[in-house]
């Protein structure tokens, strides 16, 4: 039976969840899909709009799509990188045996889904890594993207790009670079709009396919179902650097932009043991090109004030073209790095520098090869922005910003925009409402008015309107949102999830103590007191914010089943099946599946040959907490993966 959207709303409730209980089945457990992803979701969301707490919505994946929005069922991570031979060799020495090595695209990465019947279901961009923007119409007009495979459920990764030879003959002039276009491309309302600018996608990842092992055989896989694949190379740690050349050199004769070559552990089932950190896989890194490089000479420093009040130093060079750019503005980070390529002497006026874009994308100074004989390049006494005092804080130039601080102000509540998505509220209006008095925090922006914006120069009815829409379309958020939006050292999208899972109100946090806040994996001591002394500065903010908002939080799968009210972490490999697999069929018994160890985790599972080295005395990071948490009384239990695994059988008991 088919679904579609006019015939669900006629369903009652308990024909609903039928559907939802038998679909999921179908899918999950027989991989015999009947319906598209699309059609479920539209059932999830009926059932989830009439009755929230339907049990039945605990036992399913959380809905796919939500309007233009869809969630990734795995993570789309960044890479970690590295910018030479000796941090690569550092890389493979963590892993265990060989890697593949591919060109890094410098494209748009995407997903797309195929469901039962071998039919291009979904595409969708990456977004911020756990949600993107769909993009399935589009996707079918871009080159080298099957409507049609000869494989059922899996999903694809790969990067949608524009052609360098396209983009040279069609846009070079009127356009800085291909991938940008090619972004702006891909998100055309009207799909024969994309297919216009001639796209094409390039294929790196396969997953939901359990007839490969080794990232070679997946590649071979990508290409037998009609991707179009990058050229690769198999090779062992003695190898990288020698892969990395001879791939490198291949550059030039490609018709699309790279930026340097990734490395992944060839094995999948080793590959997908490493884990994840909150930002990158384990298991592959990028190593980047350094760029085109070019020696200019320092013509001052501009220094910046960043939204949590750090003054960072902005280098001004003699412009020089790199990578087709013209560079005029170098990023130095912060002092200590400023201090570092200064060395014994102040920089100064003059100094020669080798300038070098890595990655072909980011500006940096590399060394100053010649001291400067000009004017002496000093830290400011004084806040450039408010004109208050400025000290030296563990390497970082800081100071007690005034009220009025402009500079620390508008980023700060730049952040906040960016983070939540107000359209239209870029860097001149937002500095232009706080000189105007009216917007000086967070919570401003949900008192504007069409009176107020107009008060400002140059700003039309129409615009004012479609600001006030944007601010009134975030008056609900996601409480993950809320807090990432607060724009607090150490807590960004990652950690601002964790947060959440742990916290069920916002006062709960508020009032968190540092026990509570470092039971949560990922959360040390360091970070730990960072959240705390942010809270205690601005508490007052915080909460009016939150009062001119709805917050909410995603539902929590209800605890039913055998492994219910039990934390499992995983490490090392398991020979039985990969560690997302584990993870999901604890998760589906009703178990949690925490990142890290910490005294709430009830048993971190070892892979039988790391657990065989555990007993021989060869510990990792995990298990060496986990034994200290053990020794001081704590509850948590070591266990090899032969003795997990008869957990997973719903009739054995769960220890």
């Amino acid at each position: 039976m088919t679904f579609n959207q006019l015939q669900i709303p006629t369903l009652s409730d308990a024909e609903l969840e039928a559907a939802i209980v038998e679909h999921n089945q179908k899918y999950w457990e027989l991989n015999e899909p009947e319906i598209t992803d699309a059609e479920f979701d539209l059932l999830v969301r009926e059932l989830t709009a009439r009755k929230p707490d339907s049990p039945v919505l605990a036992r399913v994946p959380t809905s796919t799509i939500t309007g233009d929005k869809v969630r990734h069922g795995a993570p789309m991570l960044s890479l970690d990188k590295c910018y030479s031979a000796e941090e690569l060799d550092r890389w493979f020495a963590r892993i265990e045996g060989a890697a593949i090595a591919t060109q890094k695209i410098d494209g748009l990465a995407v997903s797309l889904r195929y469901d039962g019947a071998g039919r291009l279901a979904l595409a969708a961009t990456r977004g911020d890594g756990e949600t993107g923007e769909l993009v399935t119409a589009n996707m079918l007009m871009v080159g080298g993207v099957p409507s049609q495979v000869a494989a059922a459920n899996i999903e694809v990764r790969g990067e949608a790009f524009m052609p360098v030879s396209t983009f040279n003959t069609r846009y070079a002039e009127a356009f800085a670079n291909p991938r940008n276009l090619a972004a702006g491309a891909l998100k055309q309302k009207d799909p024969a709009k994309t297919e216009a600018y001639g796209l094409h996608f390039l294929a790196y990842d396969l997953q939901g396919d359990p007839t490969v092992a080794t990232e070679a055989e997946e590649m071979e896989r990508l290409r037998a179902l009609g991707f179009t694949v990058s050229p690769y190379l198999v090779c062992e740690r003695e190898e990288g650097q020698r892969s990395f050349e001879a791939l490198a050199a291949t550059r030039v004769e490609l018709d699309y932009e790279t930026d340097g070559i990734v490395f992944k552990v060839n094995n999948l089932a080793v590959q997908h043991g490493l884990g994840n950190t909150a930002h990158h896989p384990r298991g592959a890194i990028a190593y980047k090109y350094q760029g085109e490089s070019g020696l200019s000479e320092l013509t001052g420093i501009e220094w910046s004030v960043s939204r949590t009040g750090a003054i960072n130093p902005v280098a001004l060079v003699a412009p020089v073209f790199l990578s087709g750019v013209t560079v005029s503005r170098v990023s130095l980070h912060n002092l200590s790095i400023m201090s570092k390529l200064a060395g014994e002497a102040p920089l100064a006026v003059g100094a020669q520098v080798a300038v070098t874009r890595r990655g072909g994308v980011i500006p940096h100074i590399e060394s100053v090869l010649r001291p400067g004989t000009g004017e002496l390049l000093l830290p400011p006494a004084t806040c450039p922005s408010c004109g208050a005092a400025t000290e030296v804080r563990e390497d970082v130039l800081v100071a007690d910003h005034a009220a009025t601080c402009t500079g620390a102000a508008s980023r700060r509540l730049l952040h906040v925009a960016s983070a939540l998505d107000l359209d239209g509220f870029g860097p001149k209006l937002i500095e232009q409402l706080f000189a105007a008095g009216l917007l000086a925090e967070p919570a401003d922006f949900y008192t504007l008015t069409a009176e107020r914006l107009r008060t400002l120069d140059r700003l039309g009815d129409k615009t004012a309107a479609n600001l006030l829409a944007s601010i009134e379309a975030r008056r609900t958020l996601r409480f993950a949102s809320f807090l990432n939006a607060l724009g607090a050292p150490e807590v960004g999208e990652q950690l601002s999830r964790d947060l959440e899972a742990n916290f069920e109100s916002l006062n709960g946090l508020l009032d968190a103590n540092a026990d509570q806040l470092t039971a949560i994996a990922g959360v040390g001591p360091r970070v730990s007191a960072s959240i705390l002394a942010f809270v205690a500065e601005h508490r007052p903010w915080i909460e009016r914010l939150a009062a001119c908002v709805t917050l909410t939080w995603p539902p929590k799968s209800a605890a039913v089943g055998p492994l219910a009210g039990k934390k499992f972490v995983f490490t090392g490999s398991l020979a039985s099946m990969s560690r997302e697999a584990a993870q999901e069929q604890v998760r589906a018994l009703g178990g949690a599946t925490p990142s890290g160890v910490s005294g709430e985790v009830d048993f971190l599972v070892v892979g039988d040959a790391d657990y065989d080295k555990m007993v021989a005395g060869k510990v990792s990071s995990k298990l060496k907490k986990a034994i200290s948490l053990r020794e001081a009384g704590g509850r948590i239990l070591i266990v090899p993966e032969r003795d997990f695994l008869p957990m997973l059988t719903p009739d054995s008991p769960s220890a």
